[in-house]
């Protein structure tokens, strides 16, 4: 399972593994033992999303507005928050 081991856990909850084990039977014809295991590498997406926030961030961080407000109020950035 790729990801961040959110979603692994949340299908292997009795209830999730029960439903999937019912529609891999009615899918293959008989009862097949499943196992699941976290992936070895993350998932594309989330790399890509982090990524991209990475570049807002330095924008964010290199943008003429924000220096002048740090140099103007004697301040110093903290952290940069996307929305």
């Amino acid at each position: 399972m790729p990801g961040n081991g959110f979603t692994l856990k949340m299908i292997q909850r009795e209830k999730n593994m029960g439903v999937l084990q019912q529609v891999c039977a009615d899918v293959l014809g008989s009862r097949k033992d499943i196992r699941l295991a976290p992936g070895t590498k993350p998932d594309d997406n989330y790399q890509k999303k982090k990524s991209h926030d990475d570049e807002l961030k330095k924008k964010a961080l290199s943008h003429p507005l924000v220096a002048d407000a740090v140099e103007i109020f004697n301040g110093k950035l903290i952290d940069v928050k996307i929305l």
